[in-house]
């Protein structure tokens, strides 16, 4: 009689899709810089989360969508930094959503600043979870986000995006 019944599903497969993140999240800042005489984190992002279809291969997207160059240091964000966001945003994700994303969602990094001799891959690591914890956040309390990180002032105002700053 067992051998009749079907295998029951384990792991991811068992968690079934998560739903659509509930409405887009635009204009997500993190500024996670610590100075010291030591490495820290060194990472500014602007990003936006939006809903995922649900013809979508996977639960969670990421997406760039950077100008050619980043202000400082006028040089593209290294793929390595970008790729770190996304992990770390996957990281807190998954972590919320027991192994699954809690929504399924397609994050995008608009823009970047970045260091040629501060940032690392764990600073950009850094920042995407930040980003991630902020949108869940901007759902859960239905608001728009906040500066966040390290270095953020999280009564301020979100700065604009270099790659929008007019260049005098």
């Amino acid at each position: 009689m067992a051998e009749d019944r079907a295998p029951r599903p384990v792991g991811r497969e068992a968690l079934g899709r998560p739903p659509a993140l509930p409405r887009a999240v635009r204009g997500v800042y993190v500024r996670n810089i610590v100075q010291t005489s030591c490495f820290g984190p060194w990472a500014v992002v602007w990003a936006d989360a939006e809903p995922l279809p649900g013809g979508a291969a996977d639960d969670l997207e990421f997406a760039t969508a950077l100008p050619a160059t980043c202000p400082l240091p006028d040089e593209p964000l290294p793929d390595a930094y970008a790729a770190a966001f996304g992990r770390g945003a996957r990281e807190v994700l998954e972590r919320r959503g027991r192994g699954r994303p809690v929504f399924a969602a397609r994050l995008v990094l608009r823009d970047a600043v970045w260091s040629e001799v501060d940032s690392t891959e764990r600073g950009f690591c850094s920042a995407g979870r930040l980003a991630a914890a902020e949108v869940l956040r901007c759902v859960a309390q239905n608001r728009d986000p906040r500066p966040v990180g390290r270095g953020a002032d999280p009564g301020g105002p979100v700065p604009p995006m270099p790659g929008l700053r007019r260049r005098f």
